[in-house]
């Protein structure tokens, strides 16, 4: 996500399928602060409608309310330069999947047999935050997926290479954080493959995960869009509350074995939060996992065009 921008709060898990640990679901939100309904479910989804809760085998959920992501504003501030004007459109310039529509895997030394999560953070780079984020990491031997904003990448160099180098995975929040399904089609690929190129101009690696704007992607998008998307299951609200200990408890309440955790690498307590949760995660045995390792180690293959939300088996 980008500051100035709203997250849906999904929470709501998917049955197994036996194919691919996740059954398709449909649902839809409706809340303050938004102008479109949003779906919050859990598994993979591909031209999702409206109008069904999410159900998790058990038994359906009502969507929760939606809120609204303050402002970053301005032309700079504690949290970095603000997002500049988005790049002309663009042809995609590499393949994100293989001949048969899936995605490679990053490789990295995650025990299928032990649970695992998969910490994701939007919005960035930020160096005051990241930095904390990934020395935590680094102690633990723990990764996490970061989802940059394309704008931002010139202004954090450093700290988007030691993010690569770390072995914690690079995934793309598009150039400037426009809603995809409000632009002309050749503008969402443009959005999607400047930040592809900006990002491997610097690291030498093209993003292979996507997470768009505001969660949206029931109209356009998923046909546009040629990368897994990748949503979450545990919202943080960490945008919103700027409370470390809410932050904590959320983390430490909701955290389950195949969860995908949103969090926001803007913010001082955000990294506080982190720093706090992850020895408690990793002292009840959790892995802190790359999305992409999440998926390779439960064996549910990543595809273009669709959309994950986190692994329930």
């Amino acid at each position: 996500m980008n500051p100035n921008s709203t997250d849906p709060n999904s929470t709501n898990p998917n049955s197994a399928d036996p194919k691919n640990g996740n059954s398709k679901a449909k649902a839809e939100l409706t809340g303050p602060g938004r102008n479109q309904n949003l779906p919050p479910f859990t598994g993979a989804v591909s031209g999702a409608a409206p109008g069904t809760a999410v159900s998790d085998g058990a038994e359906k959920v009502t969507a929760p309310d939606l809120k609204t992501i303050e402002p970053l504003g301005g032309s700079g501030n504690e949290y970095g330069p603000a997002v500049a004007a988005g790049p002309s459109a663009a042809a995609p310039s590499a393949e994100s999947v293989d001949s048969s529509g899936k995605l490679s895997s990053i490789p990295g030394p995650v025990d299928a047999s032990k649970p695992m999560i998969a910490f994701t953070f939007d919005d960035g780079p930020f160096t005051k935050v990241d930095q904390r984020i990934l020395d935590v990491l680094d102690a633990y031997g723990g990764r996490a997926t970061f989802f940059i904003v394309g704008s931002r990448v010139n202004d954090y160099k450093d700290t988007l290479k030691r993010i690569h180098n770390s072995g914690s995975e690079i995934g793309n929040h598009t150039y400037n954080h426009k809603n995809l399904e409000n632009l002309a089609p050749e503008e969402v690929i443009s959005q999607v493959e400047m930040t592809n190129d900006a990002v491997e101009a610097v690291t030498g690696f093209r993003p292979k995960l996507v997470r768009v704007p505001y969660g949206a992607f029931k109209g356009q998008v998923s046909g546009l869009v040629s990368y897994p998307m990748i949503q979450w299951n545990i919202d943080t609200e960490d945008w919103s509350s700027k409370d470390k200990d809410a932050i904590l408890s959320t983390l430490l309440s909701q955290a389950k074995d195949g969860s995908i955790i949103l969090m926001h690498d803007l913010y001082p307590s955000t990294a506080e939060a982190f720093e706090a949760a992850v020895p408690q995660l990793v002292a009840q045995g959790y892995q802190l996992v790359t999305v992409s390792e999440m998926y390779a180690a439960k064996g549910v293959p990543l595809e273009a065009g669709q959309v994950y939300f986190n692994i329930r088996k």
